[in-house]
């Protein structure tokens, strides 16, 4: 909580994030309105996973559609989806290295897997086999440490998704 150092408990479940403070919370200093000091919080939720969800705010998908609780196995439950051969999704990160997570399944297409404006391979996401969710599709090492970008272009000719980055 923003102004405070009580330690709080988080718990995750199919319905959401439940935060529970591990003792009672004072009321905010520097507000002169006692119940509304007392009634209200500001929660800033950060992490230190190196995973970048499909939809982050850096994430740019132009003609990408979004799939929420699909129950699949995807990271977050979610997919950032195309099937339309061209449609770039694009996103930066921090690190010297980083993965591109998306499920392989029967009919998909491929991507085109770009960093710092340069293709650097394609990834074919086809499988004859059973779906497989958060699979690590492409790996990109030895980058120079800081921040870089990437460019996932819809190669076709079948649907593709995105699920995650892991930026290192």
């Amino acid at each position: 909580m923003l102004g405070d150092s009580l330690p709080l408990v988080f718990s995750q479940s199919g319905d959401g994030l439940t935060i529970t403070p591990k003792s009672r919370v004072p009321p905010a200093s520097g507000i002169s309105d006692q119940k509304l000091a007392s009634a209200f919080r500001v929660l800033r939720i950060t992490h230190d996973k190196n995973w970048i969800n499909d939809d982050d705010l850096e994430v740019v998908a132009h003609g990408w559609l979004r799939r929420c609780n699909l129950g699949s196995g995807d990271y977050n439950n979610d997919l950032t989806f195309s099937d339309r051969s061209g449609d770039i999704w694009s996103s930066s990160f921090v690190g010297k290295s980083v993965s591109l997570v998306a499920p392989m399944e029967r009919g998909a297409g491929s991507l085109e897997v770009q960093i710092d404006g340069k293709t650097h391979t394609l990834v074919d996401l086809s499988t004859t086999g059973a779906r497989q969710a958060q699979s690590i599709v492409c790996r990109i090492h030895g980058l120079v440490a800081g921040k870089h970008s990437i460019a996932v272009v819809n190669r076709g000719p079948g649907p593709v998704a995105i699920d995650a980055l892991i930026a290192e």
